[in-house]
Order: structure tokens, then C-alpha cells, then sequence
């Protein structure tokens, strides 16, 4: 059982190999739930895994994390990936999650789709998130595997940033709050170039774990590669006192 919840586990061949994980008919099943894997998990781009999901648990994602974000949802669809143990790895998925949360936050659906540009040699990539009625994130873009080189555009319209919690565990919590704005990537993976467009924080609220004092950012800021810098953005504690934040925060990406 996983999570106190019984998997049915037909007979399937496994092959593992310093250098890679060879699967053959690879299920796990349970309900009106599946995961399917077939193929090769290698560093070789020539290697193809391919997935096929049917309304998955994704809850089953927060065992594979250091840091569990409190998933759930179920996703359903087909990808294929190629060379996941080495630098040189594409992804192919046509996925859609449903209902999906994050620590208990509503996030809507997404649709997740790639396709491979044979004539420039190039994966096209896309995200959209709906909302009830709203788009809150959309990405587009693409990605070179021979030079490692992504291009993309991020929309965000009142994304919620609570999921960031876990990843900032010791600096602040009781996260709330979301995002507006454009973020554009380019250049290679391990020196992207970042910028942003009408970057704003709308009622972002968090307690410093440091005062224990808790505080709510409303404004502008924009976000590049080497840090985030904020822009006249009015700050609130919890008494009804008033500031303004000017300066930036610096990191190495």
C-alpha cells in the first residue's frame, strides 16, 4: 500500500543498470487510476520513457520531495522524455491536471503541452492555468536541447504564491497572497537572463519567522537575474502601521 491506500502492481519487467532503467509494461493501478511506463531512462537523447497517465493521484509527488508542497489533484494524459540522466533531455507531455492544490490552496486546472520543431530543432512549450474564470499563469516559449538555450514568456494575473511556504522554511510563513505581471528567460539554463514587465505583488502576506511579526506587501517590482528589485511597494503590519519599501534583494540564480 501507499499512503494507507492498496495499488494493484501487475507483473512487469525492470532492468536496472548503472547507466540506466530499462521498463517494460510498467503499471500501477488502482480504481479509475493509472501510471504506465515503457521505455528507457538513460543519459542518452536517443532513449525514449514513455508515460501514460489516466486521473493520477497526484498527492503520490510529495513522497518524491524533500521539502513536500501538500499536492493533490489528478492528471491525466501522456508524455514522452528523452535522456533525463544526462545534460541533453527533452520532454513530449500532453497533460492535464484537474483540481489541483497546493497546501490546501485551490490552483484550478492546467494544460501542459510540448512539441519537437524538427526544422529548428527546438521544443515548443506550453502551461495555462484556468481559474474559474481566470487565467492566473500562462507560459510559452521553447527550449534547444543541442545548446541547452530556453526562451520564454510567463503571464501571471493574481497567481497565488502560498506554495512558496515550504521553500522558504525558515525565513517566512503563514504565506498568502499572489502575483501579477510578465517575466521573460533567455539564454542557457545555467546563465538564464531574466526580466520582468508590470511586476506587482497583490496582498502578499507573510510572517518574518525571525520577529515573529507578521507583514502584507501591495505594489510594483521587477525581477532580473541578479535580484528583485521593489518599487515604492506599500508594506502593512499588523497594527495598521504604513510604510513604503525602496532596494532590492540580491541572488546568485
Amino acid at each position: 500500500s501507499i499512503r494507507g491506500r492498496n495499488w494493484h502492481l501487475p507483473a512487469s519487467t525492470v532492468k536496472l543498470d548503472e547507466k540506466y532503467v530499462a521498463l517494460n509494461g510498467f503499471k500501477l493501478l488502482r480504481d479509475e487510476q493509472s501510471l504506465t511506463l515503457d521505455g528507457i531512462l538513460s543519459d542518452k537523447f536517443s532513449d525514449t520513457l514513455n508515460v501514460q497517465m489516466q486521473n493520477f493521484d497526484l498527492s503520490l509527488l510529495d513522497l518524491l520531495m524533500s521539502e513536500p508542497l501538500g499536492i493533490s489533484g489528478t492528471m491525466t494524459g501522456n508524455g514522452r522524455a528523452f535522456g533525463l540522466l544526462g545534460d541533453k533531455y527533452g520532454l513530449l507531455p500532453s497533460l492535464d491536471g484537474k483540481d489541483i492544490r497546493i497546501d490546501d490552496e485551490q490552483f484550478g486546472d492546467f494544460s501542459i503541452r510540448s512539441r519537437w520543431n524538427d526544422e529548428q530543432q527546438r521544443f515548443n512549450l506550453s502551461v495555462k492555468n484556468s481559474l474559474g474564470n481566470t487565467s492566473p499563469l500562462d507560459i510559452r516559449g521553447h527550449y534547444y536541447p543541442s545548446t541547452k538555450k530556453l526562451d520564454a514568456e510567463l503571464d501571471f494575473d493574481k497567481f497565488k504564491i502560498d506554495f512558496i511556504e515550504p521553500l522558504a522554511d525558515g525565513l517566512i510563513s503563514d504565506v498568502h497572497g499572489a502575483v501579477s505581471g510578465g517575466i521573460a528567460l533567455e539564454g542557457p539554463t545555467d546563465e538564464l537572463k531574466i526580466s520582468s514587465e508590470k511586476c506587482r505583488f497583490d496582498d502578499f502576506a507573510f510572517k518574518l519567522d525571525f520577529t515573529q511579526v507578521p507583514y502584507t506587501l501591495n505594489g510594483p517590482f521587477s525581477v532580473s537575474e541578479k535580484g528583485v528589485i521593489f518599487n515604492d511597494i506599500d508594506i502593512a503590519d499588523s497594527f495598521g502601521g504604513h510604510g513604503t519599501v525602496n532596494g532590492g534583494v540580491s541572488y546568485d540564480h
